[in-house]
């Protein structure tokens, strides 16, 4: 088909549209770093960073509060942490986190903040050796009972709550988020 405005065969203007569109959602899927949090890409990093970021879906647990401890249970990339540590920068943050990969971008965005404490382990009622099921899809990890699972992807020590506040020192949290699955 051929424009006889602008001289140039149709096809050719919709080649060169869906070449830019083509850029920008490439461009998009790009994307390393929102409100400082670092993401990766094609994952649903971006969802849950806009979730607590531009949703404020943590604000309410923050209303008249003055915490001097916060447990930060199923971490994941650290974004929840960093928003309490905006918040509350004297406050001490425990930041659990199972996963080996949200594990990594936990401590690399908790970085700039010396109150973040990020620990790898899983939380659970007793102390013992876990198995990661990572099979569910590749945004979700599920903790599980080394006796009730055999096809072991990951190996994580449990902690326990109590053993939480031996270890670091305190006596209970005051800002107790979970995320767990």
């Amino acid at each position: 088909v051929y424009d006889s405005r602008t001289g140039k065969a149709l096809f050719q203007f919709i080649r060169g549209v869906k070449g830019v569109l083509k850029r920008k959602i490439y461009n998009l899927f790009r994307v390393s770093r929102v409100n400082g949090i670092h993401i990766r890409p094609l994952t649903t990093d971006l969802w849950t960073v806009m979730e607590t970021f531009d949703e404020q879906q943590y604000l309410d647990l923050c209303q008249g509060a003055d915490p001097k401890v916060i447990f930060d249970l199923g971490a994941n990339i650290g974004d929840s942490a960093v928003f309490f540590a905006r918040r509350y920068p004297n406050t001490t943050i425990l930041s659990v986190e199972c996963d080996a990969s949200n594990f990594e971008l936990l401590c690399k965005n908790c970085t700039p903040y010396p109150n973040i404490i990020p620990i790898k382990a899983a939380v659970w009622g007793t102390k013992q050796m876990l198995s990661l099921d990572t099979n569910l899809n590749k945004n979700a990890v599920r903790v599980v009972d080394n006796d009730t699972f055999s096809g072991r992807t990951q190996q994580i020590e449990s902690v326990t709550i109590p053993e939480l506040m031996e270890r670091y020192g305190v006596s209970g949290s005051d800002i107790l988020k979970v995320d767990m699955e």
